[in-house]
């Protein structure tokens, strides 16, 4: 009688599922921490392109009288304009404003047509932050430096990375 050895050994097999535990082991947390970087360095170009867009914004509307007609979204999704004055050397702006006028590139939105800006950290709509930019000339040198805050709004850049990431 001969028997039929066509299959592996109960030894094999642990041997082959211990081998797959510990790749998987080394691996998993090593693409979880390439994942959560390049999040965040996509999070620092969001804010670095925020910097740029705003402060391209401000100078077109400072170059242009001190006042220029931009597109809004209102709460309803319906596209409004505004006339965005310099006051005092400062407008209040929010993201989106950012967005639906051109100056920063936006995302698909799967509720509606429009674009807009997602955080790279957590892909949830951040066009409602608001930022402050303030253009300041110095006296002797006639540096123009330009200075951006946010409203501190959960989910919204900081001011912490809109000051490392200003020109």
């Amino acid at each position: 009688m001969k028997l039929n050895n066509k299959g592996f050994t109960l030894i094999e097999v642990l041997a082959v599922i211990v081998i797959i535990a510990l790749l998987t082991g080394i691996t998993v947390p090593s693409v979880i921490n390439s994942m959560n970087a390049s999040k965040e360095n996509a999070y620092k170009i969001m804010v670095s392109n925020i910097n740029t867009a705003s402060i391209e914004l401000f100078e077109e509307i400072y170059y242009s009288n001190g006042t220029v007609e931009l597109y809004k979204y209102d709460d309803n999704g319906n596209i409004t304009s505004e006339l965005i004055n310099i006051d005092g050397g400062e407008i209040t702006i929010n993201l989106q404003t950012l967005v639906s006028n051109g100056y920063l590139t936006g995302n698909s939105s799967e509720e509606s047509s429009r674009k807009v800006i997602l955080n790279p950290r957590d892909s949830e709509n951040i066009g409602y932050c608001e930022i402050t930019i303030n253009r300041e000339i110095e006296e002797d040198t006639s540096k123009v430096t330009y200075t951006i805050t946010s409203n501190g709004e959960s989910n919204c850049p900081t001011n912490n990375d809109y000051i490392n990431g200003v020109n």
